[in-house]
C-alpha cells in the first residue's frame, strides 16, 4: 500500500523541505492544496507547476490529486443559493 498526505498540514515549509520530510517518513504520494501554494489556482504557471511535480519526483514522491479547490479566492460557494455565484465558482 502507498500512503499519501497533504502539504496543506506543512503550510509555512517551503516545498523541497517539505518533500524531503514528507519522503523521509514513508509517504510516497503528496496532495496539493494550492490555495497553500497561490491566492488563485490560475496564478500558478506550468512552469511553477513543472517544477513542483520535479521535486516530489526525485524524492520518490508522486503528486497524488488536489485538494481544498475553494478554499482561495473568497467567495466560492458550488451550493449557494445564488446562481450567479454558483456559476462564478463553476467557471474558477
Amino acid at each position: 500500500m502507498k500512503l499519501g498526505i497533504c502539504n496543506e498540514l506543512f503550510v509555512n515549509c517551503p516545498w523541497e523541505k517539505l518533500c524531503d520530510f514528507v519522503a523521509s517518513l514513508g509517504y510516497r504520494g503528496i496532495e496539493v492544496a494550492p490555495f497553500t501554494l497561490a491566492d488563485r489556482v490560475e496564478s500558478i504557471t506550468a512552469r511553477q507547476r513543472e517544477a513542483l511535480r520535479k521535486s516530489a519526483e526525485s524524492r520518490g514522491l508522486e503528486i497524488i490529486g488536489l485538494h481544498w479547490l475553494l478554499m482561495k479566492p473568497p467567495g466560492l460557494y458550488i451550493t449557494h443559493p445564488d446562481a450567479s455565484i454558483r456559476g462564478e465558482t463553476a467557471r474558477y
